[in-house]
C-alpha cells in the first residue's frame, strides 16, 4: 500500500495504491485518514466479480450495508475508473475492498495479484 503523488491535482485530492493478492478476495485494510473515497481505478486484468466494501472504526471491519441492511456492491470491470457520486462517497476510518459474486458478499478469489488506485478527497475541502 503506497500513497501516490498527483501533480497538478487539487490539494484536497490524494491517491493510494492497494492490492488484492493472488488467490485472495480482499485487499489489505486501508486507513482513510479522514478522507472520502470518491473513486477506484481498476487494474488492467480482473477475475470477473463485483466489489463490496468492509468498513470499520478500529480495524475490526464488517460488511458495508445500506439502510435496508443489503450489502453495498458495485459492478467492476478491468481497466476502468469507478466513480462514486458525492452522495455515495465513503467516509469511514478503515475500508477494505472485496471481490465478490454479484449482489452478494461471497468472496471471489482473484487469479493473480490485482493492484488498484483509490482516489480520495479531503472531507474538509
Amino acid at each position: 500500500m503506497a500513497d501516490i503523488y498527483l501533480p497538478g491535482y487539487p490539494e484536497n485530492m490524494s491517491a493510494q495504491e492497494v492490492t488484492i493478492a493472488a488467490s485472495a478476495s480482499a485487499s489489505e485494510i486501508i486507513a482513510t485518514q479522514g478522507r472520502l473515497l470518491v473513486g477506484i481505478f481498476m487494474p488492467a486484468a480482473w477475475t470477473a466479480a463485483d466489489i463490496a466494501f468492509k468498513v470499520g472504526v478500529n480495524q475490526r471491519e464488517g460488511d458495508m450495508k445500506n439502510i435496508g441492511a443489503s450489502a453495498i456492491t458495485t459492478p467492476a470491470i478491468a481497466a476502468v475508473f469507478i466513480a462514486f457520486p458525492s452522495p455515495e462517497t465513503l467516509l469511514v476510518p478503515f475500508i477494505q475492498l472485496v471481490s465478490v459474486t454479484a449482489g452478494t458478499t461471497t468472496g471471489v478469489p482473484q487469479a493473480a495479484e490485482r493492484k488498484f488506485v483509490l482516489l480520495f478527497r479531503s472531507a474538509t475541502g
